[in-house]
């Protein structure tokens, strides 16, 4: 795995060395971009499975009588 991965960090390296900066700037900006919007997606449906289990768990509370308010 670390073989693979060094493999891939050289073969990367080289293609940014050949890039203009602005070029490379326009690359990361991209790169940073697109992980924003995969951990705000990732975000949300963590979000999502929370509220879907605290409403379980109050309308749970709430069938059998137990009251934490």
């Amino acid at each position: 795995m670390t073989e693979n991965l060094r493999a891939v960090e050289a073969w990367v390296g080289g293609l940014l060395a050949r890039l203009q900066p602005a070029q490379r700037r326009a690359l990361n900006r991209k790169v940073a971009q697109d992980l924003r919007r995969s951990q705000a997606q990732r975000i949300a449906v963590s979000t999502r499975r929370m509220e879907r289990r605290t409403r379980r768990a109050r309308s749970a509370r709430i069938c059998t009588g137990r009251r934490t308010e």
